[in-house]
């Protein structure tokens, strides 16, 4: 099995349902849970990943000191996402081939996962990975987790948290998104963008994974690959205050 550097993306602002849970914290990163900061959830996750070498960190410029000494590197974020996987990848080394790059907010994400899902890119060849898991596979564990669902082929899916690519797509993956974003009130041509057929199909229910991952690597001009993960704590994030307060309940009840 491959070793790869890790990227933990812990920048932006703490979202609104958020802020009453600890109003001192820059980011979700920092808040508290079960005694950690949500990140330090993250981290012990990838340390105890055999697939996992050095972990950077792209942060808040106020970061606690004790959470910067956990990790190998550590970079500034950015006004965006994007801009923050810029930083990010700026602290890996120039000879890096596959990085892995993870939010800071899963908080049940265990290092057997991270195997799980750095393994299977050994399947697919690709530039860029990725997870995504079932419905059933969810909320066989989390059913009270809350998701936004897209239909394939009759089974409904979840993005996952966990990403893998090539430093030297990201270019071509702003690209995409900055085009996107200025498509975003123009219907018609955003679907343009996309390929009427592949939103009919989609409609339909006909469209499947293989479509999804060949329409995506056309757009981004690399090879793109889905990685289905049978792992659900790949996908449980925390995004609004009742995930964090189910995730908060569930470890309490550990």
């Amino acid at each position: 099995m491959m070793r790869l550097p890790a990227l933990i993306l812990a920048g932006g602002d703490l979202e609104e349902s958020l802020r009453a849970i600890d109003p001192e914290a820059s980011c979700k990163a920092f808040l508290k849970l079960d005694g950690k900061c949500l990140v330090e959830h993250v981290i012990s996750a990838l340390r105890g990943a055999s697939s996992v070498g050095k972990i950077y960190l792209v942060t808040k410029k106020d970061a606690p000191s004790f959470v910067l000494s956990l990790v190998d590197g550590v970079g500034e974020s950015g006004t965006s996402i994007l801009k923050t996987m810029e930083m990010g990848i700026g602290l890996l080394p120039p000879d890096t081939s596959l990085a892995l790059v993870c939010p800071c907010d899963l908080p049940f994400l265990t290092g057997e996962s991270v195997d799980a899902f750095v393994r299977a890119l050994d399947e697919k060849p690709a530039s860029i990975y990725y997870s995504f898991l079932s419905r059933s596979c969810s909320e066989g564990r989390y059913p009270e987790a809350r998701h936004t669902y897209v239909r394939l082929r009759g089974i409904q899916y979840c993005g996952g948290g966990l990403i893998a690519l090539k430093p030297t797509v990201l270019g071509d993956c702003a690209r995409l998104f900055h085009r996107a974003t200025e498509l975003r009130k123009k219907p018609l041509k955003l679907a343009g963008l996309l390929g009427w057929g592949f939103i009919l199909k989609y409609l339909l229910g006909r469209l499947s994974v293989a479509e999804l991952e060949a329409r995506a690597s056309a757009l981004l001009g690399h090879p793109a690959a889905g990685i289905e993960m049978s792992f659900p704590e790949v996908g449980f994030n925390i995004d609004h205050s009742a995930e964090f307060f189910l995730a908060q309940r569930l470890l309490e009840g550990s």
